[in-house]
């Protein structure tokens, strides 16, 4: 072969090579443009249809042990076709009830509703390959628990709506049932490790509603669903208890701190009456699922009523409301802060002495009997000790310290002197608990009268003591207004006021009898409040002194009859004559001033009912004219005179009061002596 015939053939395979490279790279790029096509019609149709990955299975139902195709959809697992047992394919109201195979279910409203969102904008092919018809009318949630309204659902060309049914008796629809979901770990188990947590400000709260089953506490629309996305509804009385050990239902401070960006609310509804109208807790409805969520606050408000606290969707925070108890809400709970637990015992407490006086310096924080935190907030327990109903102060005080009396409140305010009372016992303004159930019913919060239950934190302070005011059962109090000043008060006995204790002084026994060593006569004792006090007129013969028209029978009777000079020198030591504040506390702890005669007075001789053994007997007086009124009134000197008239206080048939006045110190008036506890604590023996 010539040089010349080869090139030429070479030349000729060169041109085919190039020919065949060039036909195949026009070819890959129409593949690569065809493919590219493809995969974005594909997306687009994921786009429209909207339609996640489905998940295909089958279960036989026992019953007849007929086999159905099963889907996932929504977290849920569906029938795949609508249910035939026995070959019905439609139910009536009551046949519904039992049709779903053990381990299904009849779905829900919200199950449509979420199966919804799933297929809203399916096509009817897409819709035949999950196993849905066109056209259909199927049994929505019945009568399950406390939901009684019976819905139906609609499929024609589209997703139809959710609807009630006001024909139940008549209706008959097909049944496509959903599987029962597993409880999670802590719907059985109430332990806080199986939530996470986020700290809010100062506090550490769970980022996620409480799902533990206990007491009355409902799966929104009873399905098991949404216990696991939402968490569990409870009432209150549940609520309060539901937290895990070591936490509790947030306080009004603590909700009031709250910020709904590191909240991460779960919007899961809730179970009461539709339209905010009264209705039977068994006519309760579940409400607004993804629309609002509804969480229990720990604070009460009355007896039937307790503080919660709402969002609703698109909204960026929390609105503050009062509502019955028996209400289903969602539960968050908080880490309870450790507590600092005092009880009676003095030394956890600080004191201070004020003269003679010992009182402690902080109100008293002792959890017993009927007793609270402010709002049930342990932080004002620590800040400004427990609030207490009166027959609970009356007992807590430590051994050898007591509930102060209102003269003993008296006494320490004197002796604070310039300092005043907020400086010399650390006064704080604690607040205090109204128990009043008018002032904190629900209507008044809707009608926008409500005042509530506790009252002016940091405001004033208010204290027991332990006298009372008998003619209306109420106690004599103490408070601590805005302004730093001190007034007595009354309060009713359930109020929840703060507490002081004083120490006990020492103790001193009083014979219930006094013999006058000067004639060896005999004399009743009683002691009214710190003061001791003769039960008889004094029958000392001292020169001077009178009987009754001169008979001696009267002064066995009635005692004998002072002119006011004699009168301040008879009383035997160490007793002495009464002044007019002597009679005056004598009357005040009678407990009713219009009426301090009649307790004051005996039963024999006039109209006396002798409450406390003072035994006042209605002996007269004598002038320069004579002998008058014996058996009508009774008269007794005081130690205060003015000028030549001496004062006195009286008693008459005719009046229920103690009354005083003054005359002519030559007027011969009864005698009572008293004695005073001074420094110690007084007891009869």
């Amino acid at each position: 072969m010539t040089v010349g015939v080869f090139m030429k053939k070479f030349t000729f395979l060169l041109f085919l090579v190039f020919a065949c490279l060039a036909f195949a790279q026009k070819n890959a790029a129409k593949n690569a443009k065809g493919n590219k096509a493809t995969k974005s019609n594909k997306e687009i149709a994921s786009v429209v249809n909207d339609v996640k990955p489905i998940n295909k299975g089958s279960f036989k139902d026992p019953r007849d042990k007929k086999k159905y195709n099963t889907i996932e959809l929504g977290g849920r697992v569906w029938m795949a076709e609508d249910l035939n047992l026995n070959r019905a394919k439609l139910y009536n109201f009551n046949d519904v009830q039992s049709a779903c195979p053990a381990g299904w279910r009849l779905p829900s409203k919200g199950a449509w509703e979420d199966l919804k969102k799933e297929l809203s904008e399916a096509d009817s092919k897409q819709k035949a390959k999950i196993g849905w018809n066109i056209y259909g009318k199927w049994w929505a949630a019945t009568n399950i628990s406390v939901d009684s309204i019976a819905y139906y659902t609609v499929i024609n060309s589209g997703f139809g709506s959710i609807n009630k049914l006001t024909d139940v008796e008549s209706a008959n629809l097909a049944v496509r049932c959903i599987q029962n979901i597993p409880p999670k770990p802590n719907e059985k188990r109430n332990d806080i490790k199986l939530y996470s947590t986020v700290q809010i400000g100062s506090g550490l709260w769970m980022a996620e509603n409480l799902n533990y089953k206990t007491g009355k506490s409902w799966c929104y629309e009873n399905d098991d669903y949404n216990c696991n996305t939402y968490g569990r509804l409870y009432d209150w009385n549940t609520a309060i208890n539901a937290c895990p050990a070591g936490w509790r239902l947030p306080t009004l401070r603590e909700w009031n701190e709250a910020s709904t960006d590191e909240f991460a609310a779960k919007l899961g509804g809730n179970l009461r009456s539709e339209y905010n109208r009264t209705t039977p807790v068994n006519e309760y409805k579940f409400l607004d699922k993804e629309y609002s969520g509804s969480w229990w606050g720990g604070t009460e408000y009355g007896n039937t009523d307790a503080y919660s606290w709402h969002i609703r969707a698109g909204e960026n925070k929390f609105d503050e409301k009062i509502i019955n108890k028996s209400i289903g809400y969602s539960v968050r709970c908080i880490k309870s802060s450790p507590k600092i637990v005092k009880t009676n015992n003095m030394k956890q407490y600080k004191t201070v002495r004020i003269e003679h006086q010992v009182w402690m310096a902080e109100n008293m924080n002792y959890k017993t009997g009927k007793s609270w935190c402010y709002e049930d907030d342990d932080f004002y327990c620590k800040k400004y000790g427990r609030l207490y109903d009166w027959s609970t102060a009356s007992k807590i005080c430590p051994a050898g310290w007591h509930l102060p009396s209102d003269s003993e409140w008296n006494e320490m305010e004197k002796l604070s002197g310039k300092k005043g009372v907020v400086n010399t016992i650390s006064a704080v303004k604690g607040g205090w608990r109204d128990s009043d159930p008018n002032e904190y019913t629900l209507d008044k919060q809707r009608s926008g009268e409500r005042i509530g239950r506790w009252r002016n934190i940091d405001e004033n302070g208010n204290w027991w003591t332990s006298s009372v005011f008998e003619a209306t059962g109420s106690v004599r109090t103490r408070h601590l207004s805005a302004s730093n000043e001190f007034t007595g008060n009354l309060n009713e006995k359930a109020h929840g006021l703060s507490v002081r204790c004083i120490q006990n002084p020492p103790i001193k026994k009083i014979s219930r009898t006094f013999t006058d060593d000067r004639d060896h006569r005999k004399y009743k004792v009683i002691l009214m409040d710190k003061t001791i006090w003769l039960a008889n007129n004094l029958n000392y013969n001292a020169k001077g002194s009178f009987c009754y028209d001169n008979k001696p029978e009267n002064c066995e009777q009635y005692g004998r009859l002072y002119d006011w000079d004699l009168a301040q020198t008879v009383c035997p030591s160490p007793w002495r004559l009464p002044n007019m504040e002597d009679w005056n506390k004598l009357i005040e702890s009678t407990g009713d001033s219009s009426v301090a005669g009649e307790k004051l007075k005996s039963e024999q001789l006039w109209n006396g009912t002798d409450n406390f053994g003072f035994s006042a007997l209605p002996g007269g007086f004598t002038k320069a004219q004579g002998f008058t009124e014996k058996g009508v009134r009774g008269y007794w000197w005081t130690n205060e005179s003015s000028g030549s008239y001496g004062k006195y206080k009286f008693m008459t048939t005719d009046r229920d009061s103690v009354a005083q006045s003054q005359y002519s110190k030559s007027m011969g008036l009864s005698v009572r002596c008293v004695m005073d506890c001074g420094l110690f604590n007084c007891v009869m023996e």
